[in-house]
């Protein structure tokens, strides 16, 4: 049965799949926008709050769930939670039943807001089994972040890895491409400005401008790519590569996504009065992701890489 109006599509998990954590079962999901999501009910039941408040999102009145709104746990709970209790998710699951949920990280948010108002002396022996419940939950999710677990259980963890290996084999080139100026020189004039350095550096560039490409170009385009990069293209004793990164870079794909993310860069730098705060912005609109590919499938793509390119 296809979604209807602003339900969200469920990529991976199952009902007969829940998340176990602290004796409780949890129904999770993926969305198709990557959100992982916990049931509302599970959600609260799991934490043994009240129920209460409205459950869907379509409810024009934005008012506050009573497991958010008791007065005992509101001093502690944050606007950015209070602002999520309000807007549950509304999405189908896969036997065709319309469900309501949570961002995941929204379970651990309350359990450390839980936390903090037991640390305060705010609770009395009334809350003791929700403050063990939330001490359990968040011990649980301590090593393994809670968003990996999901991945895991519903089984997207794997979806995940194939499209990062299909979104990284776009990227890369077959045979390295001919040489052409894909960065513009405003780039290099801008970085000149917002440190304050001679406009000859716009050309003679010192090297830590490579470090500057590497860390806001490179690693922020895509997971994994810049490892691949320095792999195929290394740096030699005096510092310098044989080649250009972006020589390794599909025209198709690679190249055109390098030049939008480098003249995203420059508009932030525009918008920057110092470098300082270009890095603000930057990891705001460009952020690093932690997803990665297991080391033996990079190892694939390198070998695969350098076969062809020698």
């Amino acid at each position: 049965m296809p979604p209807k109006g602003n339900q969200r599509i469920v990529i991976a998990g199952t009902p007969d799949k829940p998340l176990l954590v602290g004796g409780q079962k949890l129904s999770c999901y993926v969305l198709k926008d990557e959100t992982r999501v916990i049931g509302r009910q599970d959600l609260i039941r799991a934490l043994s709050l009240t129920t209460g408040g409205h459950a869907s999102p379509e409810n024009s009145d934005g008012e506050m769930p009573d497991f958010v709104r008791q007065k005992w746990l509101q001093p502690f709970v944050s606007a950015g939670l209070k602002a999520m209790a309000k807007s549950p998710i509304l999405y189908t699951i896969p036997t065709g039943q319309t469900a309501h949920g949570y961002p995941a990280d929204m379970l651990i948010d309350l359990c450390k807001a839980i936390i903090d108002a037991h640390h305060a002396g705010s609770t009395t022996s009334r809350q003791e089994k929700i403050v063990r419940q939330a001490t359990v939950i968040v011990s649980a999710f301590a090593k393994t972040g809670i968003t990996a677990v999901i991945d895991e259980v519903t089984g997207y963890d794997a979806v995940r890895i194939k499209t990062l290996q299909e979104v990284l084999e776009s990227y890369l080139a077959r045979e390295m491409q001919v040489y052409d100026s894909i960065f513009p020189l405003e780039f290099y004039e801008q970085i000149c400005r917002l440190w304050d350095w001679p406009e000859e550096y716009k050309f003679n560039r010192p090297p830590v401008v490579g470090k500057f490409t590497n860390e806001e170009v490179y690693e922020r385009l895509i997971p994994d790519l810049r490892p691949i990069l320095d792999t195929l293209n290394p740096m030699r004793d005096d510092g310098t590569r044989e080649h250009y990164h972006h020589q390794f870079l599909t025209s198709e794909v690679g190249r055109p996504k390098l030049q939008a993310h480098l003249y995203g860069l420059i508009g932030l730098m525009k918008a920057s009065s110092n470098w300082g705060q270009f890095q603000v912005m930057v990891r705001t609109a460009y952020p690093k992701s932690n997803e990665q590919l297991p080391l033996p499938m990079i190892d694939d793509i390198i070998n695969d890489r350098k076969s062809r390119l020698n």
